[in-house]
């Protein structure tokens, strides 16, 4: 990524903030490339110790604060933010500070993408609203790079936003062979050709193919013989799997149960099931099928003596396919306006490149049947959601793009929860996972009659003993 690839054809005041290493090399690389046409003024740094300081020959001219200021003393065009590893909270405040004083803003990319070779720390890009959210860095552990070294590793739904992220970290691991597997033909084509180049040295084998498949999952697991399997193929839009039930049975439920099955009898080390908050007391379809899921696993590491079943329960990834944040830039693209559920409505969201190094994370840490849950942080309202993006998108929010509430959809909650309420939390050793300490062992009752509810369409009949499973932990 190169930084600022626009060329101006007249001279830039510029200012970065941020007067640490990451400053630094923003300021050589612009030093060095000078036809970009960048005029560096200053530093501005909330280290008191550093007032009036030169760093490199280029003064420390104030705190973030003094933005407004200093734009009009200096003539100030552009700031730079370059503090990759600042939590998303100082991002918002910042950026906002840069947005009154009038100026044009870039920010160079975090931690996880310098520390992963995805992006250079003098790599600057215009702020998104995924730098708003972003929280303390997880970096990936030497435990975890040795656990996963020379290991061999299939991943279901690769094609999808957790699955990709889960490849993509995977691959510079160290470990000897991955195995993408998705139903999605062009999405294991793209990924397949970006791990490639990410990793020529990793032997990557994509497979274009269903979990519904029992032959080809049979067929997957003996001829590459995989140590560890992440099982993150799934329906996912509440919406949808409310007027296709069956279909949400089929995949999260019968699907997550054939593989499962197969890889303990394959030999499969760890089988790490990745599910959802919207398992947790579930009120949609989506989330009871993937509550029954849940249990199907933990059933599993019940009875297991070899494979390792765990389970890690996390929120949404923004910017992946689908995701509110994905319709918020369809519907700018299209003119607006931006449309909202309900003005109160809340949800947790992370990164896909921070959801990624805990699932590895987790698998070094997790004993066998843990149901593992991600720290999410605070839920965020997606009001404040929609106006961030619209505010960053250049336009000045509600004046310009109108945002509408047009209530909540079938299945939807107001706010979702991590753990239901007869659920107890412990922490783990590593400071965002927790283990869910259940109340009581599953039973699963009643779930070859699911299935065959699903195999005859019996949508409404079908919807109802979903439900009622789910809530009952296994018990129609």
């Amino acid at each position: 990524m190169a930084l600022l690839r626009t060329r101006r054809t007249r001279p830039s005041n510029t200012v970065i903030v941020g007067a640490g290493v990451a400053g630094r090399l923003v300021l050589k690389e612009l030093r060095r490339r000078p036809e970009l046409n960048y005029v560096v003024r200053g530093f501005v740094d909330d280290d008191p110790s550093l007032r009036g300081r030169k760093i490199e020959g280029i003064p420390v001219l104030g705190a973030t604060k003094d933005l407004s200021r200093l734009r009009k003393e200096h003539a100030l065009d552009q700031a730079i933010i370059a503090m990759p590893s600042v939590a998303g909270a100082s991002v918002r405040k910042i950026a906002d500070l840069c947005r009154r004083a009038g100026l044009e803003t870039q920010i160079v990319p975090g931690v996880v993408d310098v520390l992963t070779g995805r992006a250079n720390v003098s790599a600057a890009r215009p702020v998104s609203v995924e730098d708003l959210l972003r929280r303390e860095t997880v970096v990936m552990s030497d435990e975890v790079k040795s656990h996963f070294a020379g290991k061999t590793v299939l991943v279901t739904g690769a094609a999808g936003s957790i699955g990709s992220e889960l490849c993509r970290n995977l691959v510079l691991l160290g470990i000897r062979t991955l195995v993408p597997l998705d139903l999605d033909e062009n999405g294991i084509f793209e990924l397949d050709l970006e791990l490639r180049g990410l990793a020529p040295k990793v032997r990557i084998e994509p497979v274009v193919g269903s979990i519904l498949n029992a032959a080809k999952v049979e067929w997957v697991l003996d001829t590459y013989r995989p140590h560890i399997v992440f099982h993150a193929a799934a329906r996912k839009h509440v919406p949808l799997m409310e007027s296709h039930p069956e279909e949400a049975v089929e995949t999260n439920i019968a699907g997550t149960k054939q593989l499962a099955e197969r890889c303990a009898a394959a030999g499969v080390e760890t089988f790490v099931h990745i599910s959802t908050d919207k398992a947790v007391e579930p009120a949609s379809v989506m989330g009871a099928s993937k509550r029954i899921s849940e249990l199907v696993v933990l059933d599993l590491a019940a009875k297991s003596k070899g494979t390792r079943f765990l389970t890690v329960r996390f929120g949404n990834v923004i910017g992946s396919r689908g995701s509110v944040l994905d319709v918020f830039r369809r519907q700018l693209a299209a003119g607006g306006p931006i449309t909202v559920t309900d003005p109160k409505m809340t949800r947790f969201f992370m990164t896909g490149d921070e959801a990624a190094v805990l699932l590895l994370q987790s698998v070094v840490i997790g004993r066998p049947g843990d149901l593992l849950v991600l720290d999410m942080g605070e839920a965020v309202n997606l009001m404040d959601l929609a106006r961030d993006f619209i505010t960053l998108s250049g336009y000045e929010s509600e004046k310009d793009v109108e945002i509408l509430a047009v209530g909540a959809r079938p299945g939807e909650k107001m706010h979702e929860k991590l753990h239901a309420a007869d659920e107890k939390i412990e922490e783990t050793k590593h400071p965002r996972i927790l283990r869910v300490v259940r109340p009581r062992r599953v039973e699963l009752r009643g779930l070859e009659a699911l299935l065959e509810k699903a195999a005859k369409m019996e949508r409404e009949e079908l919807s109802r003993a979903l439900l009622a499973m789910a809530n009952a932990g296994g018990r129609p």
